[in-house]
């Protein structure tokens, strides 16, 4: 006790000749910070004492900085929890006037969050917060570093993954301008090329929080970010890879959001052209995406206004994948016609409505005379035959549903009906252009399952989305005013 006693003494005799100083760059002085460093192999008040001081005095030895990290590090991995966080608190002060040894100290702090011990964890998130506001650009490297880096082990990324979805709220928001915002949106592109669907979610949740993303062209950054991801030259998007078609559907869930005021030609294409063709597979797997890869893809469309060359090729393949899943979708005809009616499901019918929605509306801006495909004949057939059981499914609802002017719909059900009778009508509407020959697109509907959404309060984002959502009011009242229209929405 006595011997520690002395050390301490010493300790202290230490930090009042240094506090003293002016000059550093002395033998003496570089003498006495060496013994400090050596303190840290002392008793335990020893260590947390001398830790404070190597602290306070490391930028006036420059020469010795590497020695006082390593005492600083030794004391991070000591067996008593005490020391360990009272190490891992200083670990910030090292960087507070040596911007140089930030990246290497939130190098550290990264792998010190492989702690499981909850209070020491939490010392080191907020040992991290400190470190960014003494240079937020060096920060950013050396925590994006694990993530970008394919070398890295996973359990690395992880955990910064976790810091950040946590702390990023917390970081100081005078950290941040066009600068910073850029540095963070450049990287976050390259992690999101590797990343797991959890990871995906991690970033999407961060990036609003940026002040670039809360206008319109953040909206649009956003959705070029993910058309970014698509790839125009893949052969074969793989549908049965899970985690494949998890990221997908992800994505293109969150995009939907903004797809009413920042339309996204790429991913309507990439839809219509790598994800169509195997329809077949995903409506086997029965998790309900098939359905709803139609309807966002319905709502895409509406991106389409003047196309090019090349552009209305593609849009001419989407006509035919679309015809090819209609054909595959709607009923053989019977033996006996006559004899015979089909009740076409519910969920069936939101199917029916959103495809033949697409076939007439590629249709009408391709200037496509469906009269000349080779199964033309037979889909006419077919489809005069599905409408009959449209219509008896219709008459069904009717009988269900309440009236509208003496019970007003309150719960889910009913809704769900109301939407079912709507789509009825409008598959009534598109197959009478259809069936008539030649084949017209006079129709103008209001889908029943397209619902504007409003992705921000931003006054300029809701005067794009007004703007854009204009013809879809000016469609749905010429359609209850059952007036002719050449146009189609």
């Amino acid at each position: 006790m006595a011997a520690e006693v002395s050390n301490l003494a010493k300790l202290y005799e230490y930090y009042e000749e240094l506090n003293e100083k002016r000059d550093f760059d002395t033998e003496r002085s570089k003498k006495i910070f060496n013994s400090i460093l050596d303190c840290t192999r002392g008793s335990s008040h020893e260590k947390q004492l001398s830790c404070q001081f190597i602290s306070k005095f490391f930028p006036e030895f420059p020469s010795l900085q590497e020695e006082a990290i390593d005492a600083i590090l030794d004391l991070c991995e000591d067996d008593d929890p005490y020391i360990r966080r009272r190490a891992i608190k200083e670990l910030p002060n090292l960087c507070k006037n040596c911007s140089s040894i930030i990246v290497r100290i939130t190098d550290i702090l990264i792998q010190l969050l492989q702690s499981e011990d909850q209070l020491e964890l939490s010392i080191v998130y907020q040992s991290l917060l400190t470190v960014a506001n003494y240079n937020f650009e060096f920060f950013l490297t050396a925590i994006f570093a694990p993530l970008i880096n394919e070398n890295v082990d996973d359990s690395s990324r992880d955990l910064v993954m976790k810091f950040l979805e946590s702390r990023f709220s917390y970081l100081n928001p005078d950290l941040f301008n066009d600068k910073i915002d850029d540095l963070i949106i450049n990287n976050f592109k390259k992690v999101l090329k590797n990343a797991t669907k959890e990871e995906c979610i991690i970033v999407m949740d961060i990036l609003p929080k940026l002040k670039k993303f809360k206008s319109f062209r953040g909206h649009r950054i956003l959705v070029e970010m993910v058309e970014e991801m698509l790839d125009p030259d893949m052969k074969d998007f793989d549908v049965l890879n899970q985690d494949s078609i998890d990221k997908f559907m992800y994505f293109l869930r969150y995009v939907t959001q903004y797809v009413s005021f920042c339309p996204s030609l790429k991913l309507f294409f990439f839809i219509g052209l790598k994800i169509l063709p195997q329809f077949s597979l995903i409506r086997s797997q029965k998790n309900g995406i098939d359905w709803e890869i139609l309807k966002i893809f319905s709502e895409l469309s509406y991106a389409i206004t003047k196309l090019d060359e090349n552009q209305m090729q593609d849009l001419k393949a989407c006509h035919d994948n679309v015809f090819e899943i209609l054909m595959n979708f709607i009923p053989k005809l019977p033996e006996t016609v006559e004899s015979s009616s089909y009740n076409l499901p519910d969920p069936e019918v939101s199917h029916l409505e959103c495809l033949l929605f697409c076939l007439h509306r590629f249709g009408k801006i391709a200037e496509i005379d469906l009269t000349k495909h080779p199964k033309f004949k037979e889909f006419k057939m077919r489809l005069h035959f599905t409408v009959r059981g449209v219509r008896l499914y219709n008459s069904k609802l009717k009988l269900l549903s309440p009236s509208a002017q003496t019970n007003p719909i309150k719960d889910d059900e009913n809704k769900l009906r109301s939407m079912a009778l709507k789509a009825t009508d409008n598959i009534y509407a598109l197959t009478k252009d259809f069936l008539k020959n030649p084949v017209v697109y006079n129709a103008a509907i209001y889908p029943s399952f397209f619902r504007p959404r409003y992705a921000s309060t931003n006054a300029s984002a809701k005067r794009s989305l007004n703007d854009s959502n204009s013809n879809y009011k000016r469609f749905e009242n010429n359609s209850k005013r059952r007036k002719p229209n050449t146009s189609i929405v």
